[in-house]
């Protein structure tokens, strides 16, 4: 489930039917926004993985790994992604504010990607990439 979760009007049935359909063994792969990253906090409503109305819901890793339990699984691992980062994007958001000059550092990709891959190590980047077990059966 490749940034599709946040789409979903009701993503705990939708789970649930995954968990239905998956093997015993199989393993659930979810990639989300991170509502608590670093850019989600600094940007507010200019963040740009926020993309409201698109997005539906926002996640943190809490409140992932509470609607994945309600719903059968057990998270195995949370990664951060550091290969991605729409900071750039974020920053070009404040183009047209009072912090338009800030905007002018979207450019500088090669620091953006060095800073979010410190971010990842701390877990404060903009998505996160969920490893989900189904939890067995009684």
């Amino acid at each position: 489930m490749w940034h599709s979760l946040e789409h979903l009007y009701e993503p705990i049935p939708t789970l649930k039917e995954v968990k239905r359909v998956l093997k015993d063994d199989g393993l659930l792969v979810i990639a989300i926004p991170n509502i608590d990253s670093f850019a989600a906090k600094v940007f507010k409503e200019n963040w740009y993985q926020l993309e409201v109305p698109i997005h539906l819901i926002a996640f943190s890793p809490d409140s992932i790994t509470r609607m994945l339990d309600s719903a059968g699984f057990n998270v195995k691992k949370i990664y951060y992604d550091r290969r991605n980062s729409p900071l750039s994007r974020s920053l070009r958001n404040l183009k047209g504010g009072k912090y338009r000059l800030l905007s002018k550092l979207s450019r500088f990709k090669v620091l953006i990607k060095m800073f979010n891959f410190i971010l990842a190590m701390f877990g404060y980047c903009d998505s996160m990439v969920v490893h989900a077990l189904k939890k067995k059966s009684k």
